[in-house]
């Protein structure tokens, strides 16, 4: 099985929510800053969302980790293990890549950019198929429309 195919499968579509979570990526980030393994953060909440996980899920998970921090600026450092955990007994720390700081104009996450610029990107990331959506969406209009739902509803 590959790390897709958990994603997509029922296991998966359940993490996707924590994966989507602006605050549960915080989390991970944090444990991260503390030097502790980022998957602790959301140990107890895969528990609860799945229960047990088998070798091989626990892998995919772990990579699903590491390709969401990966694209916030985060990369593995060492593995760390811990007692205690529910799902999760050991796991990587990452460290923060040191890169020199964009102007706004050039920062995906800046709130000077354009709405236009905003969802422009969004499409590009989308089709350049470096997102794994928590719900398959048909197209990339789709997600498009579901975005700005989501942005009018703030």
């Amino acid at each position: 099985m590959t790390l897709d195919e958990f994603i997509l499968g029922p296991k998966g579509q359940k993490l996707a929510v924590l994966f989507s979570d602006p605050a549960v990526i915080s989390r991970m980030e944090k444990m991260a800053r503390l030097g502790a393994p980022a998957i602790k953060a959301i140990d107890a909440d895969v528990a609860d969302a799945v229960g047990t996980l088998d070798d091989v899920e626990r892998q995919h998970v772990g990579r699903w980790v590491r390709d969401t921090l990966a694209q916030r600026g985060w990369r593995s450092a060492r593995q760390r293990s811990w007692r205690g955990g529910r799902v999760f007994t050991s796991g990587m720390v990452y460290e923060a890549i040191a890169r020199p700081e964009a102007p706004p104009e050039q920062r995906p996450d800046s709130d000077e950019l354009p709405i236009q610029q905003k969802l422009a990107q969004a499409r590009h990331i989308l089709l350049a198929g470096r997102l794994h959506p928590s719900q398959p969406l048909s197209n990339v209009d789709a997600f498009l429309a579901d975005r700005r739902a989501a942005w009018g509803a703030e």
